[in-house]
């Protein structure tokens, strides 16, 4: 039987914990990230260990490894978390439509180009609105926007993502092959992509 999570046994400090610590990696800076104390943040792992009655995470002398339960609770974690913060934003806007703050995740795809056409169409339509732009790596980037720190996301996302996110395609990519014009493949107006990883086919006779 499944444990009743809305008995009043689980609090939103237990949840906020299994974010910080999904998105910070150890207890101490799970504790860091709270404002609280490590012996705080013990604690409140082993409350929820115990409303859930089972082990979220093994302990060993490098810190805290995630169980598949510790996995599969965090998922929800940071996806409640996000809906909470999503809560607040959409009051906020709702006050005062043209204020507030849009948090925007870029990686090198349309970092150039679209984001700053988007940014400076928006700002005109909202002169008083701030936008963040955070630029990283994909995968800290869907982290940052499954946990509500971002507001959506623009580039090249290759990593398959859930029912959590909303993909939206922006444009297709034109990919060029450039060659020297001796090469076997100059003049060709259609090219086969395993002929690309056959060195036999792209090099030049002998």
């Amino acid at each position: 039987m499944p444990p009743n999570l809305l008995a009043g046994r689980l609090k939103i400090r237990h949840v906020l914990l299994i974010d910080a610590i999904a998105r910070r990696g150890t207890l101490v800076a799970a504790a860091d990230d709270l404002s609280v104390t490590q012996p705080a943040t013990t604690r409140a792992l082993r409350e929820l260990e115990e409303v859930l009655g089972v082990s979220l995470y093994d302990r060993h002398s490098r810190g805290l490894s995630p169980t598949l339960f510790g996995e599969a609770f965090a998922a929800h974690a940071q996806a409640v978390v996000s809906q909470i913060r999503q809560a607040g934003t959409h009051v906020a806007q709702l006050r005062n439509a043209d204020l507030g703050t849009v948090s925007i995740g870029v990686h090198l795809t349309g970092s150039n180009a679209l984001v700053p056409r988007a940014v400076e169409a928006l700002k005109t339509r909202h002169p008083r609105l701030t936008v963040q732009l955070n630029e990283a790596w994909p995968r800290r980037l869907l982290s940052e926007l499954a946990s509500g720190r971002l507001d959506l996301v623009v580039g090249r996302l290759a990593q398959p993502t859930d029912e959590h996110f909303i993909r939206v395609p922006l444009h297709d990519e034109v990919v060029s092959l450039v060659v020297r014009t001796e090469h076997p493949l100059a003049g060709r107006d259609g090219i086969d992509l395993p002929e690309l990883s056959d060195p036999a086919e792209t090099s030049l006779p002998q």
